[in-house]
Parts: C-alpha cells; sequence; structure tokens
C-alpha cells in the first residue's frame, strides 16, 4: 500500500479557488457541519469512547515504563478481529453529504461540489484498495491524525500509522457498543463529513507545502485546529500524531475525558488522602470533611440522579402597624439524570412572584481538562470547573462545581484556597453549586 492511498493529490487549482473566496466560510462551516453532527448524543458517546481508550493507552505505556504497549495493541486488535461489522456500513449508493456541504460553503457553485465530489471520491478508492470500505473507523482515524499532523505541521500521517490507528479505534467503539442502534445512514453521514473536511485541510495543506506558500500552510493549519475542535471539544494543542501514535492530554490530574462505564475506569479515580482547605489561621475552624474525596471523576462517577436547588422566603411587615402584609416565595429545583453513554434528561421546576415554571430538556456531558460540561439540546450549555466529588458516609455522593463563562474561566490555585472551603463537611465554593445524589439503595 503505498503513502499517499488514504490521500488527496491533484486539486491545487480548485483548492486556491477556494482559498481565495471561501476560507472562512469553511471554517464556520467545520465548526457548524462537524459540531453539530457529533454533538449529538451518538456522535458524543463514539468521540468520548476513542478518546476514553486512547487516555487509557497513554496511562498502561506509561504505567508499563514507557514500553511499547504491546499488550494493550494485542487486546485490541483480539477484539478487531472478533466482530467489526458495528464500524462498517452499507453505503446508499450515491453520497450523502458533499452537495450539503458544498451549499452551506458556496451555493450554487459547481466547482466547489467538483471538489468535494472527487475528495471523497478518492478516498473511497483508497479505502477500498486498504481493504476497509464503508469503514467508519477508518475515516475517524484519517481525521484524527490527519488533523492532528497537520495542525502541528508534522506533514502527512503514512497510511500504515493510520490503519493502526483505525484498528485501536475499532477495538474501542466495538468493545465500548458505541455504534449500537446507530443506522447505516447515519455512519455514511458521519464518514463522509469526516472525510470531506479532513480532505479539504489536507488538499490545502499540499498545496501550502508544494507552492512554498507560508501563508496557505498557515490557513491549513487553523482548519485542521477547527476541525479537532469541533469534533473532540478540546485546544488542538492537546492533540498529536507522532510516530508513536495519537496522544491526546485530557486533564485526567482532574476531570477525565471519560465516559466509560468499565470498572478499570472507575479505578482510576484515587481517594485524596489530604484535606485540600485546611483551617487557615484567623479563621473559624470548619467541619471535618466527611466521607471519600477524590480527586478525579469519569463518567461512572456521575451516573445516577443528581438534584440541586435553592430557595427564600421573605415575610413583610406593615411598616406602619406592624402588622404582618404578606409572604413572598421563590425557589428552584434542578435534577440531571445522567446515564452511562454520557448523555442526560434534565428537569427544572421554579417559582416566583405566584408563578411556576416547568422545563425539561437532554443532551450530553463533555468531562475535560478540569470542566464538566453539560450540552443542552434546547437550553445554552453550561460549562463547570470541577471542584471536589465527595462519597458521604451513607452512601451518598456531593459533587461540588463553580460555573464558567467568557468572562470568568474558574479559580486558580490561590482563589481556590480562598474561595473553597468545608464549614458542612462537604466541599463549598463561593459563586459554586453543590448537587447531591442519594445513595443508590434509595434510589
Amino acid at each position: 500500500m503505498d503513502k499517499n492511498n488514504l490521500g488527496v493529490t491533484g486539486y491545487a487549482f480548485l483548492v486556491l479557488l477556494i482559498l481565495v473566496f471561501c476560507t472562512s466560510v469553511v471554517a464556520q462551516q467545520a465548526s457548524d457541519g462537524l459540531g453539530g453532527i457529533f454533538k449529538t448524543p451518538t456522535g458524543a458517546r463514539i468521540t468520548s469512547t476513542i478518546m476514553d481508550r486512547i487516555a487509557s493507552r497513554k496511562k498502561e505505556r506509561t504505567l508499563a515504563g514507557g514500553r511499547d504497549g504491546t499488550r494493550s495493541t494485542t487486546r485490541i486488535d483480539s477484539i478487531t478481529n472478533k466482530s467489526e461489522a458495528s464500524v462498517l456500513f452499507r453505503s446508499t449508493g450515491t453520497q450523502l453529504k458533499t452537495r450539503e456541504i458544498a451549499n452551506l460553503i458556496a451555493a450554487g457553485n459547481p466547482q466547489v461540489l467538483n471538489l468535494l465530489t472527487a475528495l471523497l471520491e478518492e478516498f473511497d478508492k483508497g479505502a477500498s484498495e486498504a481493504g476497509h470500505p464503508n469503514d467508519l473507523a477508518l475515516a475517524l482515524s484519517f481525521f484524527l491524525a490527519t488533523n492532528a499532523s497537520i495542525y502541528h505541521d508534522a506533514g502527512q500521517p503514512s497510511d500504515p500509522q493510520m490503519i493502526e490507528l483505525r484498528n485501536a479505534i475499532a477495538g474501542a467503539l466495538v468493545e465500548g457498543k458505541a455504534l449500537n442502534g446507530v443506522t447505516d445512514r447515519q455512519k455514511q453521514e458521519m464518514y463522509e463529513t469526516l472525510v470531506i473536511f479532513t480532505g479539504f485541510t489536507l488538499a490545502t495543506y499540499q498545496e501550502g507545502k508544494q507552492g512554498g506558500n507560508a501563508e496557505t500552510v498557515k490557513v491549513s493549519r487553523q482548519l485542521a485546529g477547527q476541525n479537532l475542535s469541533a469534533v473532540t471539544g478540546i485546544s488542538p494543542d492537546k492533540i498529536a500524531f507522532t510516530d508513536q501514535g495519537l496522544s491526546i492530554d485530557n486533564g485526567s490530574a482532574t476531570a477525565n475525558d471519560s465516559s466509560s462505564t468499565s470498572s478499570s475506569s472507575s479505578a482510576q479515580v484515587s481517594a485524596v488522602q489530604k484535606d485540600p482547605f485546611p483551617d487557615r489561621t484567623g479563621y473559624a475552624p470548619q467541619k471535618p470533611l466527611a466521607g471519600i474525596l477524590k480527586d478525579s471523576i469519569t463518567m461512572d462517577d456521575l451516573v445516577g440522579k443528581w438534584d440541586h436547588g435553592a430557595g427564600s422566603v421573605q415575610t413583610y411587615v406593615d411598616s406602619s402597624t406592624g402588622n404582618y402584609a404578606g409572604t413572598a416565595t421563590s425557589f428552584y429545583g434542578e435534577q440531571f439524570v445522567v446515564k452511562s453513554n454520557g448523555t442526560f434528561e434534565y428537569k427544572f421546576v421554579g417559582r416566583a412572584n405566584n408563578k411556576t415554571v416547568r422545563e425539561t430538556d437532554r443532551g450530553t456531558i463533555i468531562l475535560s481538562a478540569g470542566y464538566v460540561t453539560f450540552k443542552f439540546e434546547g437550553r445554552t450549555t453550561k460549562k463547570y470547573q470541577f471542584i471536589a466529588f465527595n462519597i458521604q458516609p451513607t452512601g451518598a455522593a456531593i459533587l461540588s462545581l463553580v460555573e464558567v463563562h467568557d468572562t470568568f474561566q474558574g479559580y486558580d490555585a490561590a482563589g481556590l484556597a480562598l474561595e473553597c472551603g468545608h464549614g458542612d463537611g462537604f466541599i463549598r465554593c463561593v459563586g459554586g453549586e453543590e448537587w447531591a445524589r442519594i445513595p443508590l439503595q434509595n434510589r
């Protein structure tokens, strides 16, 4: 198999034409098109399964003292050879996404449609020659390896490297049953979307390199970073592809990028032996920290029903007579029911000014670099800094979070020391939230 069987070549003129008029649009559609298809519950499950496997393989190699991870690779390949049906799809016989994406980039421009069609056809041809036609795992490998390599200006990965990564991805998806219930059409749409955006980025990169055009190379690297961010939800700076394979820096010291439900993932979470917020001189002593405090979480830890809420009651007195003049009550309650596949169901009820509001929604959860992100289908995305996960003696769990936004990305170490403590026996932070999960036997 030649090095570039799974690459793209020969589109210099068309690529330059699109770069002149449509680069910003391509970048935006990468965010909307790729992000849209992978921010669904199915897409999020696929992404988190792969990221969890990559992260766990990295940890296995580290614990093995830097060895090549042969044991892990053998295990993955044995699973892959057992059954790969779930990563394959039966094609409709026509391209499903090229015209849609072409119209988003430049509606009615036949040259854009011709380019995207040719890019997909060439990849399909190379995939068939490599023995992996209609293979979503191969498209994911092509996407991750190529975009990571381009973003870091490391050239184009070889076919053997991409096939090795493909086998690891296939093994993870099969073992994690991440594609159960996903239709052939859905797989084909994901496959085409991954290949089209990656193929265009690679063609741009090749054109810049061959023509010695630094600006074109820069644009291709920007596109690659946009692609990676849209699908994984983390910075492309944390994703690399080298001779050692794909690596992802997932910030596992705090919140792990994982939605795995395996017992091994849960075992990676360790109990904190030292109080992270000890008593301070000049301040009242705190209540001793109850239960077991974990320094990191995986999706396993979040599975269950979580409740959070607050309320207030105000009593009014007539200033002239001193008589009771009424009471105003306001409250709200939120409930998240988190499932093992990283999806959640959401309920909200609130009352103020004699009006009651009830809402429901659903979405997916992303654990990444110390943050817990809730991507709702209807409501605005909410992102929290992970502070603590405390298992109480009763078996209940308390999840301590601080909401972040554009102008506040959470507390640094000094801020945590100043604003957080355990006056009630579990971690609270100024401006934060504490969610409670009742013991399993009481659910």
